[in-house]
């Protein structure tokens, strides 16, 4: 490579830098700004002290800079630039010079690929593990809620007193429970009962168990088994405390996103929305 052409490159790229560097901090203060306001009323509402909020906005910037700022960012860059440099004739004056347009532009080509390659890594591995965070940070640490949960990527686990949940999907439009188990323990831990269902949905401010069996558990080692088509059951748990623990496509990279499909295909549940979040970006 000339030298004529590595300081070609070197101009390019450092103007191209400045415009991108500005953009995008142009971009993402005025997201910042939008999620603090967005969130005002609940912080207050909690009287969250001051660090909570800077937490929830540092946790909130990888995916503000990965997904809504750098594509923006990148294309008001490129443009400016090409702009620039035509409005005051540089490319006219490069290619008197005997640079052809594709040499101009190669730089960039390089720069939004190298770009491209960070934005996957970030997007894939930083920004998952920053949602679980956002979310940990606004149910337990501002509302004050109990850590009654826990999930890997397809079994959910929920505790609550006397009873420990299994599920195996969260339908939150449905607001159905699928591959429903429910262990009821008594006073020493020993569990008593164990009811499984197919679905347990949320109708009318109350849960209908379907097409499952009742399995009681007697202290001699004995069990009863009782089938069922339909049955209702009082649980304390109302909808809006399953809802919480719903496993949300942004918090998990594109491979476990990938396995959490499979899995709920391979039990014949109906995986077209995490399908369409891991096609589309993940919202």
């Amino acid at each position: 490579m000339s030298e004529n052409y590595r300081t070609l490159y070197r101009y390019v790229t450092r103007e191209y830098l400045k415009i991108l560097s500005l953009s995008l901090s142009s971009l993402i203060l005025i997201y910042v700004v939008v999620l603090f306001f967005q969130k005002m009323n609940l912080f207050v509402r909690y009287q969250a002290p001051f660090y909570l909020v800077f937490k929830y906005l540092l946790y909130k910037l990888p995916e503000v800079t990965f997904y809504s700022t750098l594509p923006y960012a990148i294309l008001i860059a490129t443009l400016l630039t090409l702009g620039t440099f035509s409005r005051h004739s540089e490319i006219t004056a490069f290619k008197a010079g005997g640079i052809s347009l594709y040499r101009i532009v190669q730089p960039l080509f390089l720069i939004t690929l190298l770009i491209s390659l960070v934005s996957f890594f970030g997007y894939e591995y930083l920004v998952p593990l920053a949602n679980q965070k956002t979310r940990y940070l606004l149910d337990v640490e501002v509302r004050k809620e109990q850590p009654t949960s826990f999930f890997k990527n397809y079994k959910i686990w929920y505790r609550s007193d006397h009873h420990i949940f299994n599920i195996q999907l969260l339908d939150p439009e449905k607001r159905v429970l699928k591959g429903f188990t429910l262990y009821q323990f008594d006073d020493r831990f020993r569990c008593t009962e164990r009811i499984d269902a197919r679905e347990a949905r949320w109708v009318e401010g109350q849960w209908h168990l379907y097409r499952g069996s009742i399995r009681k558990f007697n202290e001699d080692g004995s069990s009863q088994t009782t089938p069922f088509e339909e049955m209702a059951i009082p649980l304390q748990e109302r909808w809006e405390a399953f809802q919480k623990i719903q496993l949300f496509s942004n918090e998990m990279n594109f491979t476990e996103l990938r396995a959490y499909v499979q899995k709920i295909q391979a039990s014949g549940y109906d995986a077209t929305r995490y399908l369409v979040d891991g096609k589309a970006g993940r919202p």
